[in-house]
């Protein structure tokens, strides 16, 4: 009889163990939802791409570097573009079209199912870009998705955090 209630207790130690650690993660996981929800509020955070994805070709991984950055009215975009250039691009200027600052430009906020946010930004004093849609979960990952006037479109994977 003695051998019968070892291995329940076990069970039962490794049970409550799980339920611990799956309670300690699930606050985590509201205070990084919460801190997000909250620069999106505050139009303070910054979006860290991982993934490239071009309209043509295979994705690749991002270097860390690259980001978009918004704060007082200011959208500072430093991402890299792999695509198509149709006739009237500039692509003489030696840096990535993807690589400006706008500060005039038409922002929509829309809150979405289960802590996601839609924030659609289209540039006025930057031709280049026609619109950025970016798509923020609760749980920090983000997507953004970029259509471009003279060239192919461009989407990409990462992060979003609150901008200090």
């Amino acid at each position: 009889m003695k051998n019968i209630f070892k291995p329940l207790y076990s069970i039962i130690v490794i049970a409550l163990l799980l339920t611990a650690v799956a309670c300690d993660s699930s606050k985590n996981i509201t205070a990084a939802s919460e801190a997000v929800s909250g620069a999106i509020d505050s139009s303070k955070w910054k979006f860290t791409a991982t993934d490239v994805m071009p309209q043509y070709g295979t994705s690749r991984p991002a270097d860390l570097n690259y980001d978009v950055s918004f704060s007082n009215n200011k959208l500072v975009v430093y991402l890299p573009y792999y695509g198509k250039a149709d006739g009237g691009a500039n692509i003489l200027s030696g840096k990535s079209p993807l690589d400006f600052t706008s500060t005039d430009f038409t922002m929509d906020k829309q809150k979405g199912r289960k802590g996601q946010w839609i924030i659609t930004i289209k540039p006025n004093d930057y031709r280049e870009v026609q619109s950025m849609i970016f798509t923020f979960y609760s749980s920090g990952s983000a997507n953004l998705s970029i259509s471009m006037t003279h060239r192919t479109a461009i989407s990409f994977g990462g992060n979003v955090e609150p901008l200090k």
